[in-house]
């Protein structure tokens, strides 16, 4: 039982773990440049700009263009634990081929994403900061493989039992 529980948690922090830590890296990067940028504005004694801060109430809300396109990190921080415990926790057969059939439509469908140019150009066309190489690792790393593993591991349980 301690190395099924000990494999179950090392999976959790292999599966949890890329996306926590480049959530953080973004966090700290952008709280970075905003340092920077009141320590400018202190610098020139102009006013600052806070991010609650709205438009002036005759000009309309212009769209913040330095943010850009954002990749929805909480869908692999919120799904995929719960597959790993499903997988842990569950022990008839069906359980484990639904988990296990989940997990393997969540890789195929972030892998279209992720090789899709359709939605490639189409949040390009918004945000010209992104490039090829990051849009296809993005979802690849931290939405298809980790579906694409729990899949793998779900289907040697299936035929294990």
């Amino acid at each position: 039982m301690e190395s099924a529980l000990a494999f179950i948690v090392w999976l959790g922090v292999a599966v949890i773990g890329p996306p926590a830590l480049l959530v953080w890296l973004v966090r700290r990067r952008r709280r970075r440049q905003r340092l920077a940028l009141q320590a400018a504005a202190t610098a020139r004694n102009e006013p600052l700009v806070t991010a609650s801060a709205g438009p002036p109430a005759n000009e309309p809300p212009t769209p913040d263009s330095s943010d850009g396109f954002r990749f929805p990190y909480g869908v692999p921080l919120v799904i995929y634990p719960l597959l790993v415990i499903g997988f842990g926790s569950v022990a008839s057969r069906a359980a484990i081929a639904g988990i296990t059939l989940i997990a393997t439509v969540l890789a195929i469908a972030f892998g279209r994403e992720a090789f899709s140019h359709a939605s490639f150009e189409k949040i390009r066309s918004n945000d010209p900061t992104m490039n090829l190489a990051t849009w296809r690792i993005n979802w690849l790393l931290f939405f298809a493989i980790p579906p694409g593993v729990l899949a793998i591991l779900g289907g040697v349980r299936l035929l294990m039992k």
